[in-house]
């Protein structure tokens, strides 16, 4: 791809970012009772009386926070302090300690378990906001959970960290994130998420002890949950590390991918990026290789592999926003034109099929690559603006990266 191509593909992404994605939910999205409403149907209506979950809300705080950090509008600010400031006030549990998982439309405690990955974003969500707004409360609220997160849920027998808690930090029988989720003890998805919060904790703190336990997740990651005779990482658990999946999970391969570069890069240590760098690429490579449909993701990228060998062929938007920025990252660490072109494709096919007119992403495109479905919600307890956002800031600091370097080069 030659410089003027990147241009366009890099001003198609800041077009969807400033247009599409933050107006939709600086708008649609906003309670004028406080804070976020919990659902929004399709027409941009409102579902006033919705339950209002803790990984919506931080997800939310995040995502205005990064958006103003990259285009320092204050409108986002004033967004990124209303969720702060609502998160706080009633989401945090201040007899117990962490983020309780769901409260009802007016604030009041609906479901008061200690979901672990609800606790990551809350850190992942804090940290982010401390680095654009400096307030020490907001540092102190990071800091705080993972606390939480090291007393309570970190595994210091077998390794790992435990998947759910009662709101006082109990055991639970039933820990499932959702329906659609195994009941065992440790997973992938939980585990990339701690990850991801404990490279930003360390970036903020470079502490002994946030180093320590970023290192600790990121060789669980590697060397537990990640399987180099699959290049896949396993998607559950038992508390001995017993796996319980054989299904491949091509979204959170490549999106744990990127998120190990940002882990090693933020540990800076040596021994450990010689010992894990090469794995990364692999995971990249065989994304490349075996998860996308059409030349090098013209029609975008599958959702999933059954152990009998099937693909789920559904197109789900926040894969396709993993794919760009783990194909992005891979290109910047190995120049492999592939990668770069793939990423480049995978846009594309998300502007052709996965975008509301009116704001906001659908669901996912069907197997065919071309009808779109949507979802009754456009916003609701998963459904944010967390991996469009952060897609879409990503790309457009590493295409003027990769842009920048093809100049000097030529």
């Amino acid at each position: 791809m030659n410089p003027n191509e990147l241009k366009e593909m890099r001003a198609s992404i800041d077009r969807e970012l400033r247009e599409g994605i933050l107006p939709f939910w600086s708008t649609a999205a906003v309670d004028p009772a406080g804070g976020f409403y919990g659902r929004v149907k399709e027409g941009n209506i409102p579902e006033t009386d919705a339950p209002k979950g803790a990984v919506l809300n931080a997800r939310l705080l995040w995502s205005f926070s990064r958006a103003y950090g990259f285009y320092k509008d204050p409108a986002l600010l004033e967004l990124a302090d209303s969720a702060f400031s609502y998160l706080t006030e009633y989401f945090v549990d201040r007899e117990n300690g962490g983020l309780f998982w769901m409260l009802d439309s007016s604030g009041a405690v609906l479901n008061s378990r200690k979901q672990v990955y609800g606790q990551a974003f809350g850190i992942y969500a804090f940290c982010e906001y401390y680095k654009v707004s400096g307030k020490p409360e907001a540092r102190e609220q990071a800091l705080a959970l993972f606390d939480c997160l090291e007393n309570h849920v970190r595994d210091r027998e077998f390794g790992g960290y435990l998947e759910a808690f009662t709101r006082e930090w109990g055991e639970m029988e039933d820990v499932r994130l959702s329906e659609v989720d195994q009941n065992d003890r440790k997973s992938n998805n939980t585990h990339l998420h701690i990850m991801e919060a404990y490279t930003s904790l360390h970036r903020m703190e470079e502490s002994p002890r946030t180093a320590e336990a970023l290192d600790h997740v990121t060789r669980m990651m590697m060397e537990k949950i990640y399987n180099p005779e699959k290049v896949s990482c396993t998607l559950f658990f038992t508390e001995e590390w017993e796996s319980r999946s054989g299904v491949v999970s091509y979204g959170h391969d490549i999106e744990a991918a990127w998120l190990f570069q940002e882990a090693l890069d933020a540990l800076n240590n040596s021994e450990l990026t010689e010992v894990f760098q090469k794995e990364i690429l692999r995971i990249s490579a065989r994304a490349l290789e075996s998860s996308m449909d059409g030349e090098l993701g013209r029609g975008g990228m599958n959702n999933e592999k059954f152990p009998d060998g099937r693909v789920d062929r559904d197109k789900i938007w926040w894969v396709q926003n993993e794919a760009m920025v783990g194909f992005l990252n891979a290109y910047e660490h190995s120049g492999k034109e592939d990668y770069l072109r793939a990423a480049a494709n995978i846009w594309q096919f998300s502007l052709d099929h996965l975008i509301y007119p009116d704001g906001g992403w659908r669901l996912f495109a069907s197997g065919d690559g071309v009808t779109a479905s949507s979802s009754v919600y456009k916003a609701d307890e998963w459904t944010c603006p967390y991996h469009n956002t952060r897609a879409c800031i990503e790309a457009m600091e590493r295409l003027d990266k990769i842009t920048g370097n093809l100049k000097e080069n030529n």
